[in-house]
């Protein structure tokens, strides 16, 4: 469309300044043969033709489109109106229109005012159909076929560049719309990221969860086996649930853990120790024969910790029988 507009607008400031100069032209030609004392109907004519292409020009500069045609058809009027001998400046004369034409009107029409033009001379003249005509005739319908076919040509070149032009535009449309999908689908990943992140620190804390039990002190159950990733997450869970809540005891309940091998105890022993650094007591129920064996073996001495049996020992003697019993 910006193309299309540009080319309208070219078309409009040259069309302005050509029959501008033609007006100037003509009202110079009608001074002149009114100074020269030639016949009134030349003069009148002349003055005619001043006026009129006067107010094309004003007709034009005011955006009248059909101003260009009227002009055209008049230049090809002109030329059979006044001139009565063919000679070579008339059959050139006869050529003003469809030259002219070219810079507004299609290859049809310009074919159409040449014809026109010169078969008006050649009826002034009442040289039709003379045989001598025959090479002027031909020479006429040369120009004025050249003229039309570089309307054609120009009107082609024109066409393919709007045409270039609007699929840059579609491809650009194409793009942005492209750009706008990836866009929304990055947004998209980013969000099921961000869920994703929060399901998986919600599951952590569920895998190794810290519930007080009561002011200061914090249960910890651990459950399935206490691999590498979850003692990584066990150490750092339980460190930062200590150091929050400010917490004076920690109990590991590790009645549900399914493997207690060496490397599960040794996590855990680890853990215990960095627990201890932050002030916090810790105790052990739910401890079974295997475990203790693994204790042995593996010689390993934990003799700040306190082990029991079961939970409830532990319970029983933190807890008012009353909130026991609940629990």
């Amino acid at each position: 469309m910006d193309l299309r507009f540009s080319q309208r607008s070219l078309e409009q400031k040259v069309g302005i300044v050509l029959i501008g100069a033609l007006a100037v032209l003509t009202a110079i030609i009608a001074v002149a043969v009114w100074l020269r004392g030639d016949t009134w109907i030349l003069v009148i004519g002349s003055a005619a033709s001043a006026l009129i292409f006067g107010a094309l020009f004003w007709a034009y500069s005011k955006g009248r489109n059909e101003a260009p045609l009227i002009l055209v058809a008049l230049l090809a009027i002109l030329p059979g109106a006044f001139l009565d001998e063919l000679t070579p400046a008339a059959v050139v004369a006869s050529y003003v229109a469809p030259a002219i034409g070219l810079i507004f009107l299609r290859a049809p029409w310009i074919t159409f005012i040449g014809l026109l033009s010169i078969s008006g001379l050649l009826i002034r003249s009442g040289q039709l159909f003379a045989p001598e005509n025959t090479t002027m005739l031909l020479n006429s319908v040369v120009v004025i076929g050249a003229l039309a076919v570089a309307r054609q040509v120009l009107d082609d070149t024109n066409r393919r560049a709007l045409n270039a032009a609007e699929e840059a535009r579609q491809a650009q449309l194409q793009a942005d719309e492209a750009n706008r999908s990836t866009q929304h689908a990055n947004d998209q990943l980013l969000q099921q990221t961000d869920q994703q992140q929060r399901l998986i620190d919600l599951l952590n804390d569920l895998e190794v969860p810290a519930i007080s039990i009561r002011n200061g002190v914090l249960l910890v159950p651990l459950l399935g086996n206490l691999d590498t990733r979850r003692a990584a997450r066990l150490m750092e869970s339980v460190l930062a649930a200590v150091h929050s809540r400010r917490a004076r005891l920690l109990i590991f309940d590790i009645a549900g853990m399914s493997i207690a091998d060496t490397a599960s105890i040794q996590a855990l022993h680890r853990t215990i120790g960095a627990i201890q650094l932050l002030g916090c007591d810790v105790q052990i129920s739910g401890i079974r024969a295997e475990v203790a064996q693994t204790l042995v073996h593996a010689q390993i001495s934990m003799p700040n910790v306190r082990f029991v049996r079961h939970l409830s020992d532990v319970i029983d003697t933190l807890l008012p029988d009353t909130e026991s019993a609940a629990l």
